[in-house]
This record gives structure tokens, C-alpha cells and sequence, in this order.
């Protein structure tokens, strides 16, 4: 059986992580992940084999500590209004 591929967020912080399943069972975890890796034609090809110490983390907490997440497609994201740019702040230096 092919292994299957999803993004699931760490319901704790909310980071996202792409899994690899086989059988039902996490074989391989990578991540977190930037937003701007979360493409699902990105799957197969993460590293999930060198966090390995990972894949029992995750698995401990399954599945109440997880939740699937799909990112938006190219398409959904091209309809999407711009965001208004962010107001500039100004920062001291801490002394």
C-alpha cells in the first residue's frame, strides 16, 4: 500500500506539519512548516524520515492534540482582496 500524505495543525499552537501515514499509522512527520511550503503538491516531498523522534511525539498525541488542515489553493488565494499594508511601528531599543 502507497502512503498517503496530509497537513495537520498542532491544535496547541497552531503550527502545521506535514504527516506521512501508512496503514492508518504516522510513519513520518515534518515541520512545523513556513506558510508558504503548505502546498499540497509539496507533500511527498518533505523529509519525513529525518524527525524521526517526532513521529512517536505526534502519535502520542493522536488525535485529540491534532486537526487536518487544508491550505487554500493558488486559485482561492489569486480571489482573495489585498490586504491593507500594516501601519509601521516604531521600535526602541531595549538599553
Amino acid at each position: 500500500m502507497e502512503p498517503t500524505y496530509q497537513f495537520w495543525q498542532f491544535v496547541t499552537s497552531g503550527d502545521i506539519f506535514a504527516v506521512r501515514l501508512e496503514h492508518d499509522d504516522v510513519s513520518g512527520i515534518c515541520g512545523p512548516l513556513h506558510r508558504t511550503e503548505l502546498r499540497r503538491e509539496n507533500l511527498p516531498d518533505f523529509d519525513y524520515d529525518d524527525q524521526r523522534d517526532d513521529v512517536a511525539w505526534a502519535q502520542e498525541h493522536e488525535p485529540e492534540g491534532w486537526r487536518m488542515f487544508e491550505p487554500p489553493t493558488p486559485e482561492a488565494l489569486s480571489n482573495q482582496a489585498p490586504r491593507p499594508a500594516a501601519q509601521a511601528s516604531t521600535v526602541s531599543p531595549i538599553t
